[in-house]
């Protein structure tokens, strides 16, 4: 199966090597600024949780917040997801309230949120408000690393539950 926009007949590269190099260039392009997904070591003190039964809260979801770090000493957010609450089905919480807009028992937030429910506890993801990085979907115990390379103030969310936000503050 080709993918029209990246399968081109005067281009002997396959559609799957363009795509690795799009991904990739799409990640050099994303301000400098780096992005990790660690599954495997959730022994690692992180310095912003995401707290149990997040998917109800909204500023206090991830603990502490804001979180404020210099450029000096400290360029590197881990976040991990510390949630162990499950999520019940149907979207109850967040800013659609029970059944939200998908109606009585519906889902607020669409397809997405069913990905909140992969494992045990509720999954999560961090993702910049101005979208320049994401973590993907966070299972409980796994951990997502960002390093700033500006100073500035970074508000972020959860993308599975947009009423969890949070902020970044990074000092000179």
């Amino acid at each position: 199966m080709r993918i029209p926009f990246l399968a081109h007949p005067h281009h002997p590269r396959p559609a799957r090597t363009r795509l690795v190099t799009l991904l990739g260039l799409a990640a050099l392009g994303a301000g400098g600024a780096c992005s990790s997904n660690d599954t495997t070591n959730p022994s690692t003190t992180p310095d912003v949780s995401v707290v149990p039964n997040a998917w109800q809260k909204t500023t206090d979801a991830f603990s502490p917040n804001p979180f404020t770090l210099s450029l000096a000493s400290h360029a590197t957010v881990l976040w991990r997801n510390d949630d162990t609450s499950i999520e019940p089905t149907g979207g109850t919480g967040g800013t659609g309230g029970t059944g939200g807009t998908g109606g009585a028992g519906g889902n607020p937030y669409g397809a997405r949120a069913s990905l909140s429910r992969m494992a045990a506890g509720t999954a999560h993801d961090i993702t910049a408000d101005d979208g320049t990085w994401t973590s993907g979907a966070l299972v409980q115990g796994a951990t997502f690393t960002h390093t700033f390379t500006q100073p500035g103030t970074y508000p972020y969310h959860c993308a599975f539950h947009p009423n969890m936000k949070g902020t970044i503050t990074v000092t000179p």
